[in-house]
């Protein structure tokens, strides 16, 4: 929910006006799996991948 909240537009009704949770569980509100999103999740992770030596798995397939 907090990547909705910062990027509604990954989401499937960016008009709802997502907002950051302030309880732990699951929620209907899911990314939208459009190219821009998977894009957009991609890059996070090749991010978050270069903080760590030669992590095991980092995989993406299309």
């Amino acid at each position: 929910m907090t990547a909705l909240a910062a990027y509604p537009e990954f989401g499937c009704k960016p008009e709802l006006g997502y907002k950051v949770k302030t309880m732990w569980g699951g929620f209907p509100d899911i990314l939208c799996p459009k190219e821009t999103t998977i894009d957009f999740v991609t890059d996070v992770l090749f991010e978050v991948k270069d903080l760590f030596q030669n992590p095991p798995y980092v995989h993406r397939r299309r």
